[in-house]
């Protein structure tokens, strides 16, 4: 009977280590989010947006996307930049938009990496008020070769005008931020210096 008893327990025993690795192995990846941060800027200038993708379980091998705004005349994208992945291609679209295909041939991503910066995307204002930042993901693929699922999360653009804040004919508030200071010279300065030409 006892022979029995320990049989049956080292039975349960095996199959319950069994289980533990099944589940791991049935257990999904988490779904990637890409998001797009919310920004503030003034008509006629430019603000930088992080494109984020909160993890990458399975790596990055490469994505296809463009940088899209909803059509309203407040603001819309005129770069699209990426960090050194070996190979990145960047084209205006008739519509506009800005299309970045990425191959990483450095493996700059890494299985399990998390808050990687995808991208950096300028916008320029154009009108007073909020647009919506949104994506059009193309192709997102892990190490692998396998696509990832995600989900978007869009960003909010805010244009605000420069100000005069206290009716003495001067504007002060520059950026549109509502206050004066050290970021309206830095916009001012902007504004008045051409950036160095490209070498």
């Amino acid at each position: 009977m006892k022979r029995w008893r320990t049989t049956i327990l080292m039975a349960v025993v095996g199959l319950a280590l069994m289980i533990v690795p099944v589940a791991e192995l049935l257990a999904e990846d988490p779904i990637t989010n890409l998001s797009l941060e919310d920004a503030q800027v003034r008509v006629d200038g430019v603000v930088k947006v992080d494109l984020v993708a909160d993890t990458l379980p399975v790596g990055m091998s490469g994505f296809i996307l463009a940088a899209t705004t909803t059509d309203d005349g407040i603001a819309a994208p005129v770069l699209i930049e990426a960090p050194d992945y070996g190979l990145a291609t960047v084209h205006q679209m008739l519509d506009g938009s800005f299309r970045l295909s990425v191959a990483d041939l450095v493996r700059l991503v890494e299985a399990g990496a998390t808050d990687v910066v995808l991208g950096t995307i300028t916008y320029s204002g154009e009108g007073v008020g909020t647009t919506t930042a949104d994506l059009l993901v193309t192709s997102l693929q892990d190490d692998n070769g396998f696509e990832i699922e995600h989900t978007v999360t869009p960003g909010l653009i805010t244009v605000t005008p420069s100000r005069d804040l206290d009716g003495d004919g001067i504007t002060e508030d520059i950026d549109g931020n509502g206050t004066f200071g050290f970021t309206d010279i830095v916009a001012l300065f902007e504004m008045l210096v051409p950036p160095p030409p490209e070498q």
